[in-house]
């Protein structure tokens, strides 16, 4: 399923309602924060996320969610810690482990990024970004066999994704691709809970339950931002 765009902004008003009836409403605040992210509004998602984190400091996917959205703003040092800690929650692992590999690579800590990818590799969801991702990282490491291999992976498994038309397009020649520029990822979400899940576990204001509902009825957010 699919988050549409106009019920992004839909959700998001209806989540300012509800901070704003309840401050304390941790989870108003978490899908606040989630759904400003979509909507690239990156500090406000920050400085949401950073506030749940803080609040609830062993929630996982509040950390998770912190994390992308510190990557998505380029803040990737900083993303390292929340990350970390969501990689140690099994169900969050594969998802954390894609975004350490993006602020890794981003880090040029080239040989711990190919092993995020690695590992992110074994969520189907995942396996074609990361593969490709991993194509990269191996190739900045020189290892241009088994960075062709996953480059040639993704482009046999779907030449017609974005991924795939860059990997076809990317030089063959060992030089350029140690070369390959940083800047050309883009980052792929996935879902961060259920529709309508109670992420933090406080008491939903009338607000907040309206919105996640409306969340169940819609399509999840989009598996990548452009």
């Amino acid at each position: 399923m699919r988050f549409h765009a106009g019920e992004h902004a839909e959700a998001l008003t209806e989540f300012e309602a509800a901070v704003s009836a309840d401050p304390s409403d941790l989870d108003a605040l978490y899908y606040r924060g989630v759904t400003r992210g979509r909507l690239h509004q990156t500090a406000g998602a920050i400085d949401d996320l950073r506030a749940v984190h803080t609040a609830r400091p062993s929630l996982d996917r509040a950390a998770l969610e912190l994390g992308i959205a510190l990557v998505d703003g380029e803040r990737d040092r900083d993303a390292l810690a929340p990350l970390e800690q969501a990689q140690r929650n099994s169900e969050l692992a594969t998802q954390a482990a894609y975004f350490l590999g993006i602020a890794r690579l981003r880090l040029g800590q080239n040989r711990a990024a190919m092993e995020e990818f690695e590992r992110a590799a074994t969520d189907n969801d995942l396996r074609l970004p990361a593969r490709y991702y991993e194509g990269v990282a191996r190739a900045r490491l020189q290892r241009w066999v088994t960075a062709r291999e996953r480059f040639e992976y993704v482009i046999s498994k779907d030449p017609e994704s974005k991924f795939g038309k860059e990997a076809a397009e990317l030089p063959r020649r060992p030089p350029a691709l140690s070369n390959l520029r940083v800047d050309r990822l883009r980052l792929r979400q996935q879902r961060p809970a259920r529709p309508g899940e109670r992420i933090v576990g406080s008491r939903p204001s009338a607000s907040a339950t309206r919105a996640t509902a409306r969340w169940s009825s819609a399509s999840a957010p989009p598996t990548c931002r452009g």
